[in-house]
């Protein structure tokens, strides 16, 4: 069996690839355009990059690749439910965005809603969580985006299959009460997809987001000393 190696070079503008061993979404070094590798070719995803909003202090930013999906959002209830839904308080910031979107649906029979997800499509370690959760903040308010040109970008570990499957676990774990999904089953179909290109700075431990101002650690990023290397260590000033 042939192994044929595709060259880490844009096949738009020329210009090199860069990527970490882990990447299943590759980023042009000139351009800024996502590829992803289908058949043996290169496949391009539309890719925008945010300004930043909030400055850093010494005005330089390191960009991290989200995932922006619009999805169809339906229920359907099971053939036999065991249980019926009793409407609670809820706490949770997140669960509440949901069932606001839940009682548009269920308000008439096939009914249906659209629902953005904004997912990190970087690889994520354990420290992820302990701080503020971008990806979840983002699909509850998502933020403000104005455009701004291409920067060096990699580590885009989740492909755009992974991406749907972890929307759909967002969207379970948003459901405080169990009692919900045993009466229905949720459809999620997505219609429409992008890359988002997010400015970060450095502060100490963490990097904040330079849109809304949200915290993750440096480390809660997958292989991202490799990342800084292959970027320059963050020279996306704007």
């Amino acid at each position: 069996m042939e192994i044929e190696l595709l060259p880490l070079v844009c096949p738009d503008c020329g210009s090199p690839i860069k990527s970490t061993k882990n990447d299943n979404v590759h980023f042009c070094s000139g351009c800024g355009k996502a590829y992803v590798v289908k058949r043996g070719e290169w496949k391009p995803i539309k890719t925008i990059y945010a300004k930043p909003i909030l400055p850093s202090p010494d005005y330089n930013y390191i960009y991290l690749p989200f995932w922006g999906i619009r999805t169809i959002l339906s229920f359907e209830e099971k053939p036999k439910p065991e249980a019926v839904i009793v409407e609670t308080e809820v706490d949770n910031p997140f669960s509440a965005f949901l069932q606001k979107k839940i009682s548009v649906i269920l308000k008439e029979p096939d009914a249906k809603t659209t629902m953005d997800f904004f997912i990190p499509g970087f690889g994520t370690t354990n420290r992820y969580l302990l701080m503020d959760n971008i990806g979840l903040e983002y699909t509850r308010e998502p933020p403000e985006i104005h455009i701004t040109g291409p920067k060096e970008m990699c580590g885009g570990k989740y492909s755009l299959e992974d991406i749907i499957v972890i929307a759909k676990a967002l969207l379970l774990g948003m459901q405080e009460d169990s009692r919900f999904l045993i009466k229905y089953r949720f459809n999620l179909t997505p219609v429409k997809f992008f890359v988002i290109g997010v400015p970060f700075y450095r502060e100490n431990e963490f990097f904040i987001d330079a849109l809304k101002g949200k915290r993750m650690f440096y480390d809660a990023v997958e292989n991202i000393d490799e990342i800084m290397k292959k970027i320059g260590g963050g020279d996306g000033k704007d």
